[in-house]
């Protein structure tokens, strides 16, 4: 198993637990749409053929009777071999089996990781789909909302995933996208969930930085599908208060559920600094086993002041008790966290030490920002960038930027570009991550423990009617 820290440059999610193999899916796969892509590329059909492929078409971009259908195909209980899950978690294994399609390309959406907060959607793409060197496909969501009542559920995705050379070939050209309600909410994901993607390739070359050569349009895609969720999570209260760097802190609660654990903390708003992250590790208490070798931050609300970090599936090893060590934190001062654009005049409103506007390029239908970002300190590991993909403007509206890109010398500084599809005017405020380059360290490292609560159990997980 590896845990998404795996694809920090493709987003930093908590670390759930995704598949390592993928390859015997991958041949069954193939076998199971031969038919389907048979007909596709006929040159001449028979009558019943051609119904064949309408209701293929129809089915896989209009209902979801084609993912119903290919339930009857006996694969999952081979898909979850593969999976290698604890009995108790193949439960949160949904098979979709989905053909996406439209006048320019098809993804497969193969299958669903979920329970009643967290859910992955793994894409899987055409053999034809290659990607060479410094290239990238990125996944973009439009839209996200409850098939039953509509309601938009975006703001719970990650803005888009990306896949890079490479490791698109290893993980045998899947791409996942991860969506996760506030850890402290008592809402659950819809029981369908409907989502507009749109995919496209950058073709890139590297000589001292990053330059798109081509971008291969793949289009807009449409689905909705069940989801198979638990109904509930275990969530333990620990109201645990400590201070980190003169920071009051809470360590909330523990988040037990068939998908992994999550802790979650929260910050007092009362200090000049806002902790982006926490470094530290996770182990057994009882042990020793390493749990996790980081404490990445997952969910992140600014405004409540809590994040949380999980750490996978911890059921191997049996655990009933946590050691939390806790080296330092990422510690940005409030002051440099939004940074303000006079867009016209090309300058910051108000001077932040680590971040240089270099130029603004504004067209008709497009306005392109280009930074460097100077670290206090040398960042201790992967990039994930400077700044939030998103923006604010004069009235107070939320946008995201359509495409964003970074380079640089990393030991040194990075050069990040912003690139909105509009041509933008006034001022517009955007956020820095604070990932890299405010890691700050304890003399003494704070050390917690936690028992882990029980797994919500089988009878409470909502099934589907086959």
């Amino acid at each position: 198993m590896r845990t998404v820290e795996h694809r920090l440059k493709s987003s930093a999610e908590n670390s759930i637990e995704i598949p390592l193999s993928l390859n015997r899916i991958e041949k069954r796969t193939l076998e199971r749409y031969k038919t389907h892509l048979r007909i596709k590329r006929a040159k001449s059909f028979s009558l019943s053929f051609i119904g064949v492929l309408l209701f293929l078409f129809y089915s896989a971009n209009s209902t979801l009777s084609f993912a119903q259908n290919m339930k009857s195909v006996p694969l999952l209980s081979e898909l979850l071999e593969v999976f290698r899950f604890e009995d108790e978690s193949k439960d949160a294994v949904q098979e979709i089996g989905m053909i996406l399609s439209n006048e320019k390309s098809e993804v497969h959406l193969q299958y669903v990781l979920s329970d009643a907060k967290r859910l992955i959607l793994y894409f899987q793409f055409p053999e034809g789909i290659t990607l060479n060197d410094h290239d990238l496909i990125e996944l973009k969501v439009l839209e996200a909302y409850d098939a039953r009542t509509n309601e938009n559920i975006s703001e719970f995705f990650h803005p888009a995933s990306y896949q890079f050379a490479g490791s698109f070939e290893e993980d045998n050209r899947y791409l996942s996208l991860n969506g996760a309600l506030p850890p402290d909410s008592e809402e659950t994901l819809p029981e369908n969930l409907g989502m507009r993607i749109h995919i496209k390739v950058q073709r890139r070359t590297f000589d001292q930085k990053i330059e798109i050569t081509e971008v291969l349009d793949l289009g807009d895609f449409h689905f909705e599908i069940p989801l198979k969720n638990a109904k509930s999570v275990n969530n333990v209260p620990l109201k645990h208060s400590f201070s980190l760097f003169d920071v009051p802190m809470e360590l909330e609660s523990i988040e037990n559920s068939l998908l992994g654990q999550t802790l979650l903390w929260k910050q007092k708003n009362l200090s000049q600094y806002r902790i982006k992250q926490l470094l530290g590790k996770v182990e057994d208490a009882d042990t020793g086993v390493l749990l996790s070798e980081s404490l990445m931050t997952g969910y992140y609300n600014e405004k409540t002041g809590q994040f949380t970090t999980g750490y996978g599936n911890v059921d191997k090893a049996e655990t009933k008790r946590l050691k939390i060590t806790v080296f330092g934190a990422n510690l940005m001062p409030r002051a440099s966290e939004n940074i303000t654009i006079d867009v016209e005049n090309q300058t910051l409103v108000k001077e932040v030490k680590e971040v240089e506007l270099i130029r603004v390029n504004r067209r008709e239908n497009r306005t392109e920002f280009l930074f460097k970002f100077t670290p206090k300190i040398k960042p201790n590991g992967v990039s994930f960038g400077v700044f939030w993909n998103e923006y604010i403007d004069e009235s107070g509206d939320s946008y995201r930027f359509d495409q964003k890109s970074s380079s640089g010398n990393t030991d040194l500084f990075f050069i990040e570009g912003l690139i909105a599809d509009k041509k933008l005017s006034g001022q517009i405020t955007i956020k820095q991550w604070g990932l890299q380059g405010y890691e700050t360290y304890l003399e003494k490292p704070l050390v917690f423990y936690v028992d882990v609560p029980e797994k919500p159990s089988l009878p409470e997980m909502r099934k589907e009617n086959h």
